[in-house]
């Protein structure tokens, strides 16, 4: 029987030797691969890591030295900014045109995050297809557990839905909710339940909220060519035809607290289930197409 880990001692000088001879023979070659390489998966530090944690580095010394001798400038900013905003999560910027006084060359403000997050995101053309293919009016209905006046709202699998937009959950959302709040995203995010919505015209989703959970998205699968032509005829101040919005907070002065957009293919908004939100109705025909879904962070 062959032994792997007898053959493999017993060859490591030779490929040592093999691979040393190969790295000077095509050392140009292989830098120029790695340089490619290191420009997609380098981190804060300028060191080359793998996408999925510590124990995945590729240890290459030349490199690491290379790349951080080019780029030490910009490394050591991004380091010190990085540790500035997350200790104080405040958001630097300089005044156009600051007047001077003194040696003081500049003058900063600070503007403190405030309210629940809204994290927005594209999913992209396969993903969005495969999210197409679990739309379907065969589900169980789930009218009576949703504020929807709409009437066709139908259950769809968790499980295969959540399997689709899982790369979307994974580091660009964890990333999004630690900038927010300032803090690491260490707990896991399970998907509690998942439906679709097929609104035609005259069909709204009047403010409510989500409960018994602790975040819930939606992603706009299809939106009618009719739609955005309605869109693009309205005339009012307010949000238009087909959008989504989101309030937060009472109504005062020189306070932010609703926001509207209109919804793209493919756009997937996460907030917390508490954030109250609302869709509005259109007049034009075509069917708009959209998948909700709740989420439990463990």
């Amino acid at each position: 029987m062959f032994n792997y880990k007898e053959w493999y001692e017993k060859t490591k000088p030779k490929r040592h030797v093999w691979q040393r001879q190969y790295y000077q023979k095509n050392r140009e070659h292989v830098l120029e691969m790695h340089k490619n390489w290191a420009k997609r998966n380098v981190d804060q530090a300028g060191s080359v890591w793998r996408k999925y944690g510590r124990w995945s580095r590729i240890r290459n010394p030349n490199i690491d030295k290379e790349y951080y001798a080019q780029h030490r400038e910009e490394i050591l900013k991004k380091k010190h900014d990085k540790y500035q905003k997350k200790k104080a999560r405040l958001m630097d910027e300089t005044l156009p045109n600051p007047p001077k006084n003194n040696n003081q060359s500049s003058i900063t403000y600070n503007l403190v995050y405030w309210g629940p997050i809204l994290f927005k995101i594209k999913l992209q053309s396969p993903d969005l297809k495969e999210c197409t293919g679990l739309c379907s009016k065969k589900g169980s209905p789930i009218n009576e557990t949703l504020a929807g006046v709409i009437k066709h709202e139908h259950y769809i699998s968790p499980s295969r839905y959540n399997k689709i937009i899982t790369p979307y959950l994974g580091n660009p959302f964890r990333q999004a909710y630690s900038h927010w709040y300032g803090m690491p995203f260490t707990k896991n995010v399970i998907m509690t339940k998942a439906w679709v919505n097929f609104m035609v015209a005259g069909e709204f989703n009047p403010p409510h909220i989500h409960k018994n959970c602790d975040f819930s998205s939606v992603l706009f699968v299809n939106v009618p060519e009719q739609l955005k032509e309605e869109r693009k005829k309205f005339e009012g101040t307010g949000a238009g035809p087909g959008s989504i919005s989101f309030t937060y907070g009472e109504a005062q002065p020189y306070s932010l607290n609703y926001t509207s957009f209109f919804p793209e293919e493919g756009d997937l908004y996460i907030f917390p289930a508490t954030l109250t939100h609302f869709v509005s109705p259109f007049i034009s025909e075509g069917e708009r197409v959209s998948i909700g879904a709740n989420f439990n962070l463990e």
